[in-house]
């Protein structure tokens, strides 16, 4: 039983999966979705290294999952200027950095994290990554995780 859910949730997974990303991969489908933000609004720099080889689907999913979802955040709550985005796989795994200079938040008093945020952590969590999130009001925020090889 627990096979065939997993089997079930694997192929609604693959499904989810972005055009892009199925198609091109990890780079490929970043670049689009920072296409598709007005550069007046958010000036997203988004830097890579490493990438030559695909990354297992799972792991490139969730990346991009993650970058989305920190990438709306932003749009909907942070009120930045500029987003950098660093992607970096080498012989101990896979690091992603996502670092704006929003408005920030005191991340002690977040006894409740909203769902985005829930998201991302349990995005990563599920495959084995690590995850930190930094922020201080008036000084942006840093989402950092990684996947060890």
């Amino acid at each position: 039983m627990v096979s065939k859910s997993y089997n079930e949730l694997r192929d609604i997974s693959h499904q989810l999966m972005p055009k892009a990303l199925a198609k091109s991969g990890l780079e490929s489908a970043v670049q689009e979705l920072i296409s598709n933000i007005d550069p007046d609004q958010l000036s997203i720099t988004f830097d890579s290294s490493g990438l030559q080889a695909r990354l297992p689907e799972e792991i490139e999913s969730v990346i991009f999952r993650v970058i989305q979802e920190s990438v709306n955040n932003v749009v909907k709550h942070a009120h930045a200027r500029n987003i950098n985005i660093q992607v970096v796989k080498d012989e101990d795994g896979v690091s992603v950095t996502i670092e704006d200079d929003c408005v920030g938040f005191d991340t002690k008093k977040l006894t409740k994290p909203g769902m985005g945020l829930k998201n991302i952590i349990s995005r990563v969590q599920v495959h084995n990554g690590t995850v930190e999130i930094d922020s201080h009001p008036g000084k942006g925020t840093l989402v950092a995780f990684h996947f060890a090889a």
